[in-house]
């Protein structure tokens, strides 16, 4: 089965609901094989949203198995993809507006800033501290797709 199938049969089961699929992987060896899948919406995913999909994903994939007599893989994970990993798309942003975005562009430059807002059409306002002492800032304006690798400052 390909990757491809697999990603339009699950997003088949989100298609009623504010979950949406942000990424498949495969991994282990040929008998052995897990598939995870990573889910998330504008508003977090929650341990009940987690099993519940898990749940109808399980089903799903294990009635087209058996339809299409097929054992692709034998586990199935399913999880949200934590703030330490990288942002896929624009509108997972939108639950950390307030909180630090770090990110590397295209031209391999590192911006930080303060997320203040992101529009429907991926350009995120960050406010970038300049001068901790005298506070001074600077706004930036940058796309989604100006961004090879963007996720959330952790504080410790």
């Amino acid at each position: 089965m390909s990757e491809e199938n697999l990603t339009e049969i699950i997003s088949g089961y989100f298609k009623d609901s504010n979950l949406k699929l942000v990424d498949l992987v495969f991994r282990g060896e040929k008998k052995n094989k897990i598939l995870e899948v990573y889910i998330d919406s504008e508003n977090g995913v929650s341990i009940d949203d987690i099993t519940k999909a898990n749940a109808g994903i399980s089903e799903i994939m294990d009635d087209f198995q058996q339809k299409n007599n097929l054992n692709d893989f034998s586990k199935l994970i399913v999880s949200s993809p934590g703030v330490d990993n990288n942002f896929k798309f624009s509108w997972q942003i939108k639950k950390h507006i307030g909180r630090e975005l770090i990110g590397i562009t295209n031209q391999d430059i590192e911006i930080t800033g303060k997320i203040l807002e992101i529009s429907e059409n991926g350009e995120i306002v960050l406010e970038k501290l300049l001068n901790k002492n005298k506070k001074e800032t600077e706004i930036i304006k940058i796309n989604f797709s100006d961004l090879k690798e963007s996720k959330i400052k952790l504080k410790f």
